[in-house]
């Protein structure tokens, strides 16, 4: 029998994102394995009540930014109950800790996780830039680097990331929770009067990487067509009052009532079932949780090919480059002709999920690779 092992988190922002229900999704399933810490560069939010409704400290430094008053503060946290790993959260995340770690005991290993998988680093804004090229220095580098796709593992090895011990943990999910139900389906339809046509649309925060603009392009094309769909944008800034998507839905030629704008989604596995087809339009991920989720509830999915999206929806008749909006028309039409294969379909990729995208297999991998870093196995 193991003791737990004591592993402290830092991320920047608890805001909702994949990134951020991922580490929500690991403390909540590794409880009495792992003895969990969360320092949060940023402000509470709702995934950070829920991890201290968990019994788990969540320690907020420096909620304007990522200055020395705030290193101050995480340092000391630290120094105070050193744990045994110190996990980095994301570019900046692993930046900081890296940081940090150069004032902390050798004792204390360090991993990071990066969940991102550019094609191209020149197009990244120019922080993210700095943060990559500030953690590459030998000095700087982890005793483990965490990925959650493929795709990101691949990308990173051209920048020399592969001379660290790294692996590819997959995003898991709970097929218990996030399943096809009827009685979802019926209750979310009737409160936004759906009726019997096809409910099309993205769930994502909103950011210009998401593609919004190649989808609102797309839905105005398929709307001149004629089609049977209703389309929506649902997420974190996907309401009527963000100013710049009310700017980007005229110039893309779209009118009030022609896409919902439903702004975050509280309970996603009680709202997914309620779809037809999911919009994966990203011009960058890693392994998307939207994308898995959704197929789990029943739901039928497109993708853009970026990250890991081509290897889990396995049919290049749903895949489409990033920024090709004839090619996304062209595969959201496909889709929304699929329906005499939809059980097929949810059976193949229950079992997909159930084989590759389990939450216990994802934990799992967290779990002996903690052990691998203190010598536990």
């Amino acid at each position: 029998m193991h003791d737990p092992i004591r592993v402290t988190h830092l991320i920047v922002g608890l805001d909702t994102g994949g990134a951020e229900r991922s580490l929500l999704r690991l403390v909540r399933h590794t409880q009495g394995e792992i003895e969990h810490r969360v320092i949060c560069f940023g402000r509470q939010t709702a995934i950070g009540k829920d991890i201290t409704a968990l019994g788990v400290d969540v320690c907020y430094v420096d909620k304007h930014g990522y200055g020395l008053p705030g290193m101050w503060q995480a340092w000391r946290a630290i120094k105070a109950d050193p744990p045994q790993v110190l996990q980095g959260w994301m570019y900046y995340g692993n930046l900081l800790v890296s940081l940090l770690a150069l004032g902390l005991p050798d004792h204390i290993s360090l991993a990071w996780n990066i969940r991102q998988s550019p094609s191209d680093f020149s197009h990244e804004k120019w922080s993210i830039r700095w943060a990559i090229k500030a953690s590459r220095p030998r000095f700087m580098a982890p005793d483990l680097i965490v990925y959650n796709s493929y795709a990101g593992q691949h990308a990173h090895s051209r920048l020399g990331y592969h001379r660290h011990h790294n692996m590819v943990i997959r995003n898991g999910i709970d097929l218990d929770e996030f399943q096809p139900s009827l009685d979802a389906r019926a209750r979310v339809r009737q409160e936004h009067s759906i009726g019997d046509t096809a409910w099309v649309g993205m769930i994502c925060r909103y950011h210009p990487l998401k593609g919004m603009a190649a989808y609102m392009a797309a839905v105005r094309r398929l709307l001149d067509t004629g089609v049977n769909a209703r389309f929506f944008l649902a997420g974190r800034g996907m309401d009527a009052e963000n100013s710049e998507l009310a700017a980007l839905l005229d110039a893309s030629g779209l009118h009030p009532g022609d896409v919902d704008l439903l702004g975050e989604i509280p309970e996603p596995a009680a709202f997914l079932p309620a779809l037809d087809l999911l919009v994966l339009a990203s011009e960058r991920e890693g392994t998307p949780n939207i994308l898995l989720e959704a197929m789990a509830c029943g739901v039928n999915t497109v993708a853009t090919d970026v990250g890991d999206a081509a290897r889990i929806v396995r049919d290049d008749a749903r895949v489409v480059a990033p920024g090709d909006v004839a090619g996304l028309v062209e595969t959201v039409s496909y889709a929304l002709n699929q329906t005499d294969e939809a059980d097929q379909r949810l059976a193949d990729d229950r079992a997909f999920l159930a084989a590759h995208y389990q939450t216990d297999q994802c934990m799992a991998g967290y779990i002996e690779q903690y052990r691998y870093l203190v010598g536990a196995i």
